[in-house]
């Protein structure tokens, strides 16, 4: 016996509702993968405008600095008070970067799990797959009915 598969025109539609529930199914999984790169994207938004918050606090410190009287008895005090302050700010300005980073990472695996999904290399689920088709089927069948 040949295990060759014979093309005939209703065994062609059940592929191409297969090809159309596959890609549904595909489409089901890249919908949250994008909604989280959206997140992600919207977090990194959100650290930038707070490294430039924080730039400022640090321009607006070594500028209290360079004004500081210098005959004034507590200047080294206040001074190393603002200087302390200053290497906070780098520090939270460090976190900021690092954490960007950790998102960037994230994105970058999202789309390549959406690329997985896209080239098939991430399986859609055989059943959900089946019970699609047979949808499909039944829509059509009751199309055809009306027709």
């Amino acid at each position: 016996m040949n295990n060759e598969t014979i093309a005939t025109p209703l065994a062609d539609k059940v592929a191409t509702f297969k090809l159309i529930a596959r890609n549904a199914l595909r489409l089901k999984l890249i919908s949250p993968r994008l909604a989280k790169i959206s997140r992600l994207e919207t977090d990194i938004a959100t650290l930038v405008k707070s490294g430039k918050e924080v730039e400022k606090f640090i321009s607006v410190e070594e500028y209290e600095i360079s004004k500081l009287d210098t005959e004034h008895p507590n200047y080294e005090t206040k001074k190393a008070i603002k200087e302390a302050e200053i290497k906070d700010l780098k520090v939270t300005l460090e976190d900021y970067a690092k954490e960007v980073e950790v998102i960037n990472k994230a994105i970058v695996e999202q789309r390549d799990g959406i690329i997985k999904i896209e080239t098939g290399e991430t399986k859609v689920s055989l059943d959900a797959l089946n019970e699609l088709v047979d949808v499909l089927i039944n829509e059509d069948a009751k199309a055809q009915v009306k027709a």
